[in-house]
């Protein structure tokens, strides 16, 4: 993640693992990124048979940051 934190065009770092199959690595601009995102994680956490976490992270300063957006 540290890798794609230094390739970033956008404002952020968005990550997600909404289910078994699937992880995303998004580079967000704005607050519509993150709507897109969140969006895209339900969407995906929903449709999975095993979900994980329908809540999308914000990679900062090596850490996640889960968010909700609204």
């Amino acid at each position: 993640l540290d890798e794609f934190e230094q390739r970033k065009q956008g404002d952020s770092l968005g990550v997600a693992i909404p289910h078994q199959d699937v992880l995303i690595v998004a580079d967000l601009t704005g607050k519509t990124g993150a709507q897109l995102l969140a969006r895209l994680t339900y969407d995906f956490a929903s449709k999975g048979q095993v979900p994980i976490s329908v809540l999308p992270f914000f990679w900062e300063n090596g850490e996640l940051t889960p968010f909700l957006a609204v």
